[in-house]
This record gives structure tokens, sequence and C-alpha cells, in this order.
């Protein structure tokens, strides 16, 4: 008799438990689903290169997998974590996404490589992310200690389930390395060493912003994409990009130019625009090595610096470039009286991959 009144509570805790797994079932899913595609879509595309990069650095670059079993490992690992961090804090219901505060955590933390460092985040962001990460653990902690939870409701299970998740995920990018200039020169390095070039000079091509890193790479792609005069795509498409630092870029190449003397001079032809040194320019360009059409900036300097040789040469080609330099100089008139920056904004459309362009406004 004992026995049997002894086994009704082990009986209704056992019920009670297994009824708590149902219920929890359909946020379980919700909550793995969730987490899967964040994670597997952070580390394929968001995060891709970056990761492999970061996986490099630390194998000194004897470690190079693809992204797909990347994305598909990394993802398994932090879904694993959930099972004894379940174990450990014991949420359940509409507190059971707090279970993956860990998993998102790491999920940030190691997505913060910036091409030296594998957790360069500074300390005000590592303080705000644990905070955020201890708040959540202590306010599921206290609704489930509740008896009557405002969670209780299936409607507030599931909102609540996602406020959770969306402020986990929130967390995990804050830490995460979010510069796109170093994401564009990763994917740039990766087309690089497979020898697509045309990519190369595609990533971030509708770009405003660029890096002393990302400059030198295009310029490099420049010199390889073929042409019947070597190296003179440069002139061709240098001024088609934002160029971040010119002062860097011209002492970048000049280096260059010593080693890589079948371009030598278009190298330092397009040095001398990138100063605006329109003199060196014309002593250092030789339009007679031409016998189609120069390139495009190439002709344009040579305009501003009214090259007879030009004119005589390539007549089509210098008038068509005389006719822009005119709208340029036409439109420059019209706005007379303005700040220089105005000037330079409201001509930016228009002319700004044209060399006369660069000439009057870079800095």
């Amino acid at each position: 008799m004992d026995k049997a009144v002894s086994a009704v509570p082990f009986f209704h805790s056992t019920q009670e438990t297994l009824m708590t797994k149902n219920n929890d079932r359909p946020i379980r899913i919700l909550c793995a689903v969730l987490f899967f595609l964040f994670s597997f879509c952070w580390f394929m595309f968001f995060q891709g290169d970056l990761t492999a990069a970061a996986l490099s650095s630390l194998s000194h670059g004897s470690l190079s997998l693809p992204k797909l079993p990347v994305a598909i490992v990394l993802t398994l690992l932090l879904m694993l974590l959930v099972i004894p961090c379940g174990k450990l804090f014991g949420f359940s219901g509409g507190q059971y996404a707090a279970n993956y505060v860990p998993s998102a955590f790491i999920l940030g933390a190691i997505s913060g490589f910036d091409g030296n460092s594998l957790f360069p985040q500074p300390a005000l962001r590592w303080i705000a992310a644990v905070a955020v990460c201890l708040a959540v653990l202590l306010v599921c902690k206290v609704l489930s200690l509740l008896r009557r939870s405002p969670m209780d409701c299936p409607q507030r299970r599931y909102a609540g389930t996602l406020a959770v998740m969306l402020l986990l995920f929130i967390t995990a990018v804050s830490l995460a390395n979010t510069d796109e200039n170093l994401h564009r020169q990763l994917m740039m390095e990766k087309a690089m060493e497979k020898g697509n070039y045309n990519k190369v000079l595609e990533i971030g091509k509708l770009e405003e912003e660029s890096t002393p890193e990302i400059d030198m790479m295009r310029v490099q792609a420049m010199l390889a994409l073929p042409a019947d005069n070597p190296g003179s795509m440069i002139g061709e498409l240098l001024f088609n990009y934002p160029i971040s630092n010119p002062a860097a870029l011209a002492a970048s190449m000049k280096e260059l130019s010593v080693s890589d003397s079948a371009n030598r001079d278009n190298i330092l032809a397009a040095v001398a625009l990138i100063e605006r040194d329109l003199m060196r320019f014309d002593s250092i360009f030789d339009a007679s090595a031409y016998s189609a059409a120069l390139p495009e900036f190439f002709m344009q300097a040579l305009v501003l610096t009214d090259n007879s040789a030009a004119r005589l040469s390539f007549p089509e080609q210098y008038d068509e470039e005389c006719a822009g330099y005119e709208q340029f100089c036409r439109l420059l008139d019209s706005l007379s009286g303005k700040t220089e920056r105005y000037m330079k904004n409201s001509t930016f459309i228009d002319f700004h991959n044209t060399y006369y362009w660069y000439y009057r406004f870079a800095q």
C-alpha cells in the first residue's frame, strides 16, 4: 500500500515532465530552425571569406577549406552546445530560447577576425555583449520562477521566443566584423588567386569607399588583363574606381614599376596622372606605341595638355574627349561662385569617372 502511494507522486512528476517536453517541442523546433538558418547563412554567405581567412591564419596558411563544409560543421557544433546548456540552465517553454545564449555569443565572437587578430573587438563591445547575454538569462530565469508567467499563453510564448532569438542574433552581429571593405578585399584576393581579374574589378565597382589594399589589387588586376599594349588597361580603367589614398597608391605603384619592367612605362604614366603631374605624364607617355586608339584616361590627360601629336594621330577620339571636357567646363562655369564641395558633388554623377573630374577635385 505504501509503495503504491509513494509511486503516485513519481508518476505525476514523470507525466508532468513528458507533458512539458511535448508542449516545448514546437518551440524547440522553432529555435533550432531559426538558429540553424541564421548560423548557416552567416558562415556561408555573410562571413564565408572572413571565416576562411581566419582558419587560414590560425593554421598559418596550411588550412584551406571550402565554405560549405565549414559552414555546416560550425553551425552543427554551435547547435550541439545547446544540449549541455539546456541541462545547465533548465529553460523551457517561452524561455527555452535562452539556452542559445552561449551559442549566439560564440557565433559572434569567432566572426570578429580583422585580417590580423582573431578577437580584435574593443573592450566596450565585449562588455555590452556580455551584459545583454546576462540580462537575457536573468530575465528568463525570473520568468521561469513565476507561478503564472506572462508567457504562459501560446501566443506570448512564441512572441517571447522570437524576441529572445532576435536579440541574440543582434548581439552576435555586434561582435562580428562587418567591415565591408575587408570582406570585399578577401573576395578580391580569392579571385586574384584564381586569376579571375575581371571579377576582381567587378567587386565593389559601384561602391564609393576603398582602401589602399583594394586600390593596389585593382591596379594589379588591370595590369594582368590582356591588351595589345601590355599594361595599357590601367589607362582605360584606373579612374573608374575611387582611390582611397592617392599618395599611398602612387608610392606602391612606383615600387611595382621597379620589378615589372614590361609595364613600367604605363605604370609610371598612371602614377603621374594620380599625382596630377601632367608635364611628367606628357614626357613619359608615348602615343606612337598605339595604332588603333589610346586608353581613355590617357587620352583625357592629353586633351588637358593640348597634345598636338595625339590630335593628329587620333583625331576622332581626341575630338570626342574634347567635347566631353568642354561640357565639363561649361557645367563648372554655371556653378561659379559655389563652394568647392558643392561643385564637386554637383559634377560627381556625370563626370566622376573622368580624369577631368579627378584632376579638378582629387585631394
